[in-house]
């Protein structure tokens, strides 16, 4: 059955996907990162905070916004229906399904290569330039291998993703894995072949993460010094401040600003005509204490094997790393069903309880905690830490004084990732959910499938002011003071 020429359609499709929006996301952050690492933009602190919020907006909503806006008969054709265009291209498919992922995943390389760029010392670019380099020599020689943790870290999350989405996908109607495997579920009495998809599909993840792992085999990132440059060059920008902030506004418009305003709308229609989700309240705490209590569970695993990884590299640490990440590359529905099917036969007193549905939310987001957390071990110099054993201090006292101030940044960077992520997750939470208990994700869902829209909008609308909680703690990781402070 998977030798089937339908199914190599379907990997190729889900390929093309997958490495469009990678490569879209990389060059939108690492611009908008170096126009404001780089340069002396103005209101630099409010750029900061508003371009990773692209980051709450669930997937499924983004699409239905984009189909709003530039499907058929959508807003963008009815505007330009006086100038004589009576249809637009399709934009479903391929172009629609891209257009999303790029535009609500590029936050996830933004966030940690953002970090990475205000730490790199200045002093390299100043020792660079008296050897004859010029900048951007610089740049390619000395400063992008520098950022390559951190952009292979942010893309391995944004790959991933975009395996996993269904929400997006289904809208839009461009067949990926996801799609096919949720068809096969749902419309086939024989689920063979959509067990058969998912393996396909676990095996496309683990050999990612194994030809990620052989780049980054015996390399390292920290300094050698603990003295950093306080100055930091900075590229004036005089005339391009306007087109430069045009450029970063458009980002946001497409990414954040229309999304937004067009669901506030809808949900404004809803308040008025009184369609308002029933139980809107305890939907909302439904949504804060699972998303939450996820958040501290995966902390509590996802910190072990980080630990694990970025201090000893045994092959142990390696393996329970690369398989961890296998969860968050399956679609939730696999994972749902494959916790259904062992709740019911071998953990009966844990089958829909919320206990089983945070395992699964641990299973499948654990990857962003992992990434989070080893990213910002790996950045600590092995000499600090025996230098502090030296002086007396003993191994609790070294991580308890050195090793959880210096990560602190990546802790919270990676527990409001899976509080984001958990906020949104839909199909785990509408299988694995306990009888009579909803979340703001599956409301909207319910009623989006009954095309009550307005009410479906107020419930995105709440899950986005809801995820705005965590991004202060998103932004805590892009303070450049959290790693520098600590060395000098």
């Amino acid at each position: 059955m998977l030798l089937r020429i339908h199914v190599l359609f379907i990997m190729l499709k889900t390929a093309a996907l997958v490495i469009a929006v990678c490569f879209s996301c990389i060059a939108i952050a690492l611009i908008s990162c170096w126009i404001i690492t780089r340069t002396d933009l103005k209101l630099k602190s409010l750029w900061s905070a508003l371009m990773p919020l692209p980051l709450v907006i669930p997937s499924y909503v983004g699409a239905f916004i984009v189909i709003i806006i530039l499907g058929p008969k959508g807003v963008l054709q009815k505007a330009l229906e006086p100038l004589g265009v009576s249809s637009l291209p399709d934009i479903h498919g391929f172009e629609g399904a891209w257009l999303t992922l790029t535009f609500l995943c590029y936050p996830y390389i933004f966030l940690t290569l953002k970090s990475a760029m205000e730490k790199i010392d200045p002093a390299l670019q100043e020792i660079a330039q008296s050897n004859g380099y010029s900048y951007w020599k610089y740049f390619y020689k000395i400063e992008l291998p520098l950022l390559r943790p951190s952009i292979i870290s942010g893309s391995m999350l944004v790959i991933l993703y975009t395996l996993s989405d269904f929400g997006a996908v289904s809208i839009l109607r461009y067949q990926t894995f996801t799609w096919s495997i949720y068809l096969q579920y749902e419309a086939a009495f024989d689920r063979t072949l959509a067990a058969g998809l998912s393996l396909i599909l676990a095996f496309i993840v683990i050999s990612i993460l194994y030809l990620e792992s052989k780049t980054r085999k015996n390399i390292y990132y920290y300094r050698t010094n603990a003295k950093a440059s306080v100055s930091k060059p900075f590229f004036r920008l005089n005339k391009l401040q306007i087109p430069v902030a045009i450029l970063l506004g458009a980002i946001l418009l497409i990414g954040l600003i229309i999304p937004l305003v067009f669901l506030l709308y809808l949900a404004f229609q809803g308040f008025m005509s009184n369609q308002i989700p029933t139980n809107l309240f305890t939907l909302a705490l439904n949504s804060l204490m699972v998303s939450s209590l996820a958040a501290v569970a995966t902390l509590g695993a996802g910190s072990s094997i980080a630990l694990l990884t970025a201090k000893f590299k045994t092959r142990i640490a390696v393996f329970l790393e690369n398989t961890s990440y296998i969860g968050f590359g399956l679609p939730g529905i696999v994972v749902a069903l494959s916790l259904v099917f062992f709740g019911a036969n071998y953990a009966t007193i844990l089958y829909q309880t919320i206990p089983l549905l945070i395992f699964g939310y641990s299973i499948m987001f654990m990857p962003a905690l992992i990434g989070a957390f080893k990213s910002s071990l790996e950045s600590i110099n092995p000499r600090i830490e025996e230098s502090a054993k030296i002086l007396g201090e003993s191994n609790i006292g070294t991580f308890r004084r050195i090793v959880l101030p210096l990560t602190s940044p990546g802790i919270v960077y990676g527990m409001s990732l899976v509080f984001l992520l958990t906020i949104k997750e839909l199909p785990l939470t509408l299988i694995l959910g306990p009888l009579d208990f909803g979340t703001l994700a599956t409301a909207l869902w319910n009623a989006s499938e009954e095309a009550f829209f307005l009410e479906a909008a107020i419930s995105g609308v709440l899950i986005i002011l809801i995820s705005i909680i965590p991004m202060f703690g998103l932004r805590k990781l892009t303070n450049e003071s959290s790693l520098w402070t600590h060395y000098k």
